[in-house]
């Protein structure tokens, strides 16, 4: 392989967890700012940490002064455990209009993340959680990013520490029932 450019760019050290990738464990990567100047193509990267080899990435076309996150190898000192909390449905009310009664269903879900760091040093965890545009954000009260598709929170791990953390959206329906609630509006 040929060096296109071989210059100096931003970047930050993030581990990235996103469980439609790999469940068990996140990923190590980075956050990579183009500060050459000039657009960067997409292709193949080899990883370096300090003079050792870290990993294999590979980066999409990267325009001048944007940013992307790479990921290229697993960390291993990171484990999670994703469960599913199940769907809560509520009624929150009930009430007839114009003769049909209507009942207001709130459905809550939850996820929650079981992280356990191994490693002898603190991490910083980037939580990719999917984005459902029904769904409105409970817990945490907003994300840290937000992409079209995800949302990210970020978590620092310290050494050796174990943690959870929740992820909780809710949404809410109205259903029409037909009845003969005729002149009982407002009821």
């Amino acid at each position: 392989m040929l060096s296109i450019v071989n210059t100096a760019i931003d970047g930050e050290a993030v581990t990235i967890y996103d469980s439609r990738v790999l469940a068990a464990h996140p990923l190590q990567g980075a956050r990579l700012r183009n500060t050459s100047g000039q657009p960067l193509p997409g292709g193949p990267l080899t990883v370096l940490s300090g003079n050792h080899y870290a990993g294999d990435a590979r980066i999409e076309y990267l325009p001048a002064d944007e940013s992307r996150l790479l990921s290229f190898a697993v960390d291993l000192p990171i484990s999670v455990q994703q469960r599913q909390k199940g769907a809560e449905q509520t009624v929150q009310a009930l009430r007839i209009v114009r003769g049909m009664l209507e009942s207001q269903v709130t459905t809550t879900r939850g996820t929650s993340y079981a992280f356990r760091n191994a490693a002898k040093a603190a991490r910083e965890v980037l939580v990719v959680h999917p984005l459902n545009t029904r769904y409105e954000l409970l817990e945490p009260a907003q994300a840290d990013e937000r992409t079209n598709d995800d949302y990210r929170f970020k978590l620092t791990l310290a050494a050796g520490e174990e943690r959870e953390f929740q992820v909780r959206r809710s949404t809410a329906s109205a259903i029409l029932q037909a009845g003969d609630f005729a002149g009982r509006d407002g009821a």
